[in-house]
């Protein structure tokens, strides 16, 4: 008896190619801060290209620092957000928000004034363990984005300090000499300009206008689950086509809310930076533990999660998600029978065949070359 044919719809091979590359996350805004575990440009790409048309509402129920956002918006799509963590959405709204070349000019200058024009900001437990001499190079800088002409330049101003510290601090034994921190605010200053640029032409390219994204988006920062169910994004209900994104890993344990300094200490200080609010710990931004109660809760959590963000989706609408597993044998089967308890139906026909190795990913642990945490697989769920 002949083998059956495994039938390919269009766009599944350039989704399975995008899979498996293994080049660099970069270009558009991409290259503005290294969120950890984040989503691969290049397949938001595909799955966005391939699973919507111009015009449609895409949905990242876990944002991060906006990957899907930035490619859905500069793909002439609309694009809601949600995510627990204000970082993301601060790092999502700047690589989203168009500037004029007044606006640059004034981030330039801003740039090359060392000496502090508004009032010292306090240091307090957000500076943790962060290099002193670190810390106070970057208080004028502090001091004087609060001060700038329009609250869109003090976000974005507060965004690159935030790039160059994580520069400078994180992951390593030793920080970088102060004296390099001015070239380090240059390069990012400028990586953002030219980030901005490329996306508004792709903007335009895709025949929308720069000047309307902040209307063609919708960004909050809060759980999937609670947002979801949320009166207030009611207008939402039965209108999104896809959802693209990469929720918590389960077991697996990522540092969204600290960075690494001198070995294994933690900080805050991304939070000073950005004169937010922090005080969670892991379990919070990970939605659970690696213990097995954590995993119980975790999985309590994804299925309100993804509960919620049902109501929400159209008719067909497809979910496109990348996932890792602590332990993979057990945990994905779980995983899909939650999905299939939300309402959701797998589509294994448009999903790439196996796993994929994670390209340039810290884990926060030490990985094994047998340990499921090393790889990632890419499920394709429909809403009936």
């Amino acid at each position: 008896m002949a083998v059956p044919t495994r039938i390919t719809p269009p766009g599944t091979l350039e989704l399975e190619a995008t899979y498996r590359s293994r080049r660099q996350i970069k270009g558009l805004t991409h290259d503005l801060y290294r969120y950890p575990a984040r989503f691969s440009a290049e397949l938001a790409a595909a799955v966005i290209e391939q699973f919507s048309s111009p015009g449609d509402l895409v949905l990242d129920p876990f944002m991060g620092a906006g990957t899907s956002a930035v490619e859905a918006l500069s793909r002439g799509r609309r694009f809601a957000g949600f995510d627990i963590n204000p970082l993301a959405v601060l790092l999502t709204d700047v690589k989203t928000t168009p500037l004029s070349d007044k606006h640059h000019r004034e981030l330039e200058l801003w740039a090359k004034t060392t000496d502090a024009t508004g009032p010292m900001p306090a240091l307090d437990a957000r500076a943790k363990n962060a290099p002193i001499d670190i810390v106070d190079w970057f208080r004028p800088m502090v001091a004087n984005a609060a001060v700038l002409s329009d609250p869109r330049l003090q976000k974005a101003a507060r965004a690159v300090l935030i790039d160059v510290g994580q520069r400078s601090l994180d992951g390593r034994s030793k920080p970088v000499d102060p004296a390099m921190l001015p070239a380090m605010l240059r390069r990012s200053l400028s990586t953002l300009r030219v980030g901005l640029h490329e996306f508004e032409s792709r903007v335009i390219r895709s025949g929308s206008k720069p000047s309307e994204t902040s209307r063609r988006r919708i960004i909050r920062c809060g759980s999937a689950q609670d947002l979801a169910r949320s009166r207030g994004l009611n207008r939402l209900a039965g209108r999104v086509s896809l959802v693209v994104t990469s929720p918590p890993y389960p077991g697996i344990h990522v540092l969204y809310h600290r960075w690494q300094v001198r070995g294994r200490a933690e900080t805050p200080f991304p939070y000073w930076l950005a004169n937010l609010q922090d005080g969670l710990g892991p379990t919070h931004y990970t939605m659970g533990g690696r213990s097995r109660l954590g995993e119980g809760r975790y999985f309590d959590s994804i299925l309100e999660a993804w509960t919620g963000v049902r109501r929400l989706l159209r008719e067909g609408a497809i979910v496109v998600q990348v996932l890792a597993f602590a332990a993979p044998d057990r945990q994905l089967t779980r995983y899909l029978a939650m999905l299939e308890e939300a309402g959701f139906t797998r589509r294994r026909d448009l999903e790439p065949e196996g796993w994929r190795e994670v390209p340039n990913r810290r884990w926060y642990f030490r990985v094994q070359p047998d340990r499921g945490q090393a790889r990632e697989v890419l499920l394709v769920h429909q809403a009936p």
